[in-house]
């Protein structure tokens, strides 16, 4: 259970596989920057086309491991865009997570199959309609979740552009071939910065997309980056990165990236020095600290080098991230963009598999908030006797995701732009879709759909609903429009906020109590990196 609890805060559906896709006829030919691309038409949406695979940086092979991407070869001839490329190489216990979870909502657990890797990996795939000439759509692009360490994107938005965007996913570096920081790194980079390497990954695929999205009847100057789980995390992590600047606008989804990060150029107080998890790794497998060691690493087998041990994930560089993101979003550094950010009533209830103990859930929150356990354990008590299951998903729930996802909202409603808050609470009707409610991943699975699962129609309504506001905000960074649920934006006096379910509606004051200790938690941590 220490492990699941742990993980819990680490997000880890973000990576759910989902729709089935695939190939009912050939599509129309298009021209990219690079070369011909001919696409295939959805056989779940007949009317939208959707290009697999399109190369959107170099393979990040040899030399070019821990390397920031480089432009995509061009060729010859037409390629087929028929085929999802392999998702970056992973830990495959992700596979058998999806499986439980479809199983107890009562569907078919041999739908979620275990993905094709590859580090060669880098490729996106864009779901489109067909145009008039010169129209041009907003453009979504999704960040699948997954810890940074697993997940891919797949043909998971064809719902949304059977809705009116042209959706675009796609694969990023992941764990040690993504987040990986050493010294010899930061030695060799132009900008003495190593790590981040799956956000300049996201930078590029960006890139690409304001080069290449109008051919697909996509607008490139309305671009909006949504992500959950740890997708959310980078999704906030490109309003402040200035590398990403005028790319975007942004929808996060269950989670924001308040936690103190490792630091490249200014370990002090809690923030460890980045480097050290490379050198430990280095270490581990016989290569030593300094360039030669690099070389052995980038020599190595990416299987070899891919463990689930140790946590890689984001990096305060100095380039891509200036700064801690708490820090950038507390001094107002974000980018002044309209912002949609959300989570639901039951994030954690999918990581409890078995009763936990109070000690156990003590020892958790104690692990999680030690500046302020004392307020978080008589604000969500453990039972003196029996599971303390509940006040775990309680607990991790709101102040691990609801309170610093309206923080983020907070601050966004600080700039010009407006944000808008949402709450998710529909769950399926199944026994064990009653038991997890609202779980972390539901807003994704109503908007793209969940192989293996069914559907009642309070889902499909619940579905065509998101999918309405989502697409709006794209199109006009407001997601109100025509017979849709007037959704306030975003006032720190009153907490507005819009409650996503069967009985969709404006609501106030959203985790109050939560709210206050997160602040309080923030400043303990603003207060350590002064230091």
């Amino acid at each position: 259970m220490d492990r699941g609890v742990r993980a819990a805060g680490r997000f880890l559906l973000g990576c759910a596989t989902v729709m089935a896709g695939g190939a009912a006829s050939d599509g129309p030919a298009i021209k990219t920057d690079t070369g011909l691309v001919q696409g295939t038409h959805s056989a779940e949406y007949p009317k939208v086309i959707v290009f697999y695979g399109l190369p959107y940086a170099a393979p990040p092979l040899g030399a070019l491991r821990w390397k920031p991407p480089q432009p995509p070869a061009s060729w010859t001839g037409v390629r087929r865009a028929d085929q999802l490329s392999a998702a970056c190489p992973q830990p495959d216990r992700m596979v058998m997570f999806r499986r439980r979870v479809v199983a107890e909502l009562g569907g078919d657990p041999s739908t979620q199959k275990q993905d094709t890797t590859n580090e060669d990996c880098l490729y996106l795939n864009v779901m489109t309609t067909p145009g008039a000439p010169g129209e041009r759509r907003p453009v979504m692009v999704y960040l699948h979740g997954g810890s940074g360490v697993s997940g891919r994107g797949n043909e998971e938005g064809a719902a949304l552009a059977d809705a009116g965007a042209v959706v675009v996913t796609l694969n990023y570096r992941l764990g040690v071939l993504g987040w990986l920081a050493h010294p010899a790194l930061t030695a060799e980079s132009a900008h003495g910065s190593s790590g981040n390497y799956g956000l300049l990954d996201q930078i590029a695929a960006l890139q690409w997309i304001h080069r290449n999205i109008a051919r697909f009847g996509g607008d490139p100057e309305n671009v909006t980056v949504f992500g959950h789980s740890s997708g959310a995390e980078y999704v906030a992590c490109l309003i402040i990165s200035p590398l990403a600047r005028g790319l975007l606008r942004a929808i996060v989804q269950s989670y924001a990236p308040f936690e103190l990060r490792p630091s490249v150029h200014h370990p002090s107080g809690e923030v460890q020095a980045a480097e050290e998890l490379g050198l430990k790794l280095a270490g581990s497998l016989g290569a030593s600290g300094g360039s030669d060691g690099i070389k052995t690493l980038r020599s190595m087998p990416a299987e070899k080098l891919v463990v689930d041990a140790l946590p890689y994930d984001l990096v305060v560089d100095g380039w891509v991230l200036p700064d801690q993101p708490l820090a950038m979003f507390a001094r107002g550094q974000q980018a002044d963009m309209p912002v949609m950010a959300g989570s639901t009533s039951r994030e954690l209830s999918i990581y409890v598999t078995e009763p936990l103990s109070e000690e156990g859930y003590r020892d958790w929150a104690k692990g999680r908030f030690g500046p302020v356990v004392d307020e978080v354990l008589r604000l969500y008590p453990a039972p003196e006797s029996g599971d303390a299951s509940e006040s775990f998903i309680r607990a991790g729930t709101e102040l691990i995701i609801g309170a610093p996802v309206r923080w983020l909202a907070e601050a966004t409603s600080k700039k010009k732009s407006r944000a808008y808050l949402y709450r998710v609470d529909w769950g399926f009707g199944t026994k064990g879709g009653q038991r997890l409610g609202a779980f972390h991943a539901i807003d994704i699975v109503l908007l793209f759909g969940l192989r293996g699962v069914p559907w009642d129609e309070s889902g499909e309504t619940v579905a065509r609903t998101m999918r309405r506001y989502w697409v709006q905000f794209a199109r006009t960074g407001d997601p109100n429009g025509s017979g849709l649920p007037a959704w306030p934006a975003y006032d720190a006096a009153k907490a507005s906020f819009l409650n996503l379910g069967t009985d969709t509606r404006q609501a106030t004051v959203l985790d109050n109590d939560s709210f206050r200790l997160i602040q309080r938690l923030y400043s303990e941590r603003m207060a350590a990196l002064s230091h």
